[in-house]
């Protein structure tokens, strides 16, 4: 939770709903502070405070980065020197990786957690799978609308999760974020639409929804602008046209990561309506 000073002014309360871009300056010593913590090895020598040998071998091979570390103790200062002479991506895929290891439930994790919240920076620590892993920050109300969606989706849950973390997690991967996506909304469209098929997917959720025209949803209309049928029909097309670049045109471009997160953010508001039943026949 950010802190709010008592007499916060109103240019203040709205600055602190603005998502800071790369580590600001705030925020750089307790987290440098926090890295270093993590790799402090264990005892001194003529070098002075080493670093944990074993576990810079483990982030050089995870993240296929050449640190400089080899068979010999290399000393902590020159380990961070490594890392943040690279700059603000390998930074934080390393404060990932440190993360990722460490009990969700730890002070360590809560720490860093904090201190990424008060500084109001784009990363934040994810806890919603088995590992405390960093992703990006989004606007107030967005994450909660996917994780309501997360939690009400059962079987298309953890798909769903997956999509996110490839669309805003740091090791983003937009292709396999479309995917999972697709496979989410899958999950709890097809036992609705298309119950009886033989082999249900999005396409055929998308062709029946599209013939049978006898659907509704909890949104208000105005008279016929907008048909409930039609603006169902319409997102799920947009979702399943997405993927296009695989199922249709081999040679089509592969989606941009703004695209996949745009599509992994309807794809969390179609498995939310579906799961609580907000769209059911007419």
């Amino acid at each position: 939770m950010v802190f709010v000073p008592f007499d916060a002014t109103e240019d203040e309360l709205a600055a602190l709903s603005v998502i800071r871009d790369g580590i600001p300056a705030t925020m750089a010593a307790p987290l440098r502070a926090w890295i270093t913590e993590q790799l402090k090895g264990s005892y001194m020598n003529a070098i002075g405070v080493t670093a944990n040998l074993r576990l810079a071998h483990d982030i050089q091979s995870a993240l296929h980065v050449d640190f400089g570390v080899g068979v010999s103790p290399i000393s902590l200062q020159r380990l961070l020197q490594e890392i943040y002479g690279r700059g603000e991506q390998t930074i934080m895929r390393v404060t990932d990786f440190l993360l990722s290891r460490l009990p969700p439930a730890s002070d360590s994790v809560a720490s860093l957690a904090k201190t990424l919240e008060w500084s109001h920076c784009k990363y934040k620590v994810d806890l919603a799978g088995q590992t405390a892993r960093l992703s990006l920050r989004l606007p107030a109300g967005m994450e909660e609308v996917t994780q309501t969606a997360i939690e009400s989706g059962r079987e298309a849950g953890p798909l769903l999760y997956k999509a996110w973390q490839y669309a805003f997690g740091l090791d983003s991967r937009p292709a396999e974020a479309m995917d999972f996506a697709v496979k989410a909304v899958e999950r709890v469209v097809t036992p609705v639409v298309c119950p009886n098929h033989p082999k249900p997917s999005l396409g055929n959720a998308v062709a029946y929804l599209r013939d049978q025209g006898n659907w509704e949803h909890n949104l208000r209309i105005d008279g016929d602008k907008a048909p409930p049928n039609t603006t169902i029909h319409h997102m799920l097309q947009t979702l399943w046209a997405g993927q296009h670049y695989r199922h249709v045109d081999q040679n089509a471009v592969p989606p941009t990561l703004e695209q996949a997160q745009a599509h992994v953010q309807l794809a969390a508001l179609l498995v939310g309506w579906f799961s609580s039943g907000a769209v059911k026949r007419a």
